[in-house]
């Protein structure tokens, strides 16, 4: 099934201030434009490798909610 607007809300709202970028960003989350893992890498000074691995732990965080 497909994440609700409830649980986005509630993985994101756990999430530190580069988390909730990294989602935003990812996403379009809180009407933000969505952008590829190489542009946030860019803003968020870090390597692309970084972003796809915090992106996993964000959609594992997800996946967890949804089965609860």
């Amino acid at each position: 099934s497909f994440p609700t607007r409830r649980s986005s809300d509630l993985v994101y709202h756990d999430l530190d201030e580069t988390g909730k970028k990294i989602f935003e960003w990812t996403t379009g989350y809180n009407g933000q434009d969505r952008r590829s893992k190489t542009e946030i890498a860019r803003q968020l000074k870090v390597t692309p490798a970084a972003i796809s691995s915090r992106i996993t732990k964000i959609l594992r965080r997800m996946d967890e909610g949804l089965e609860a």
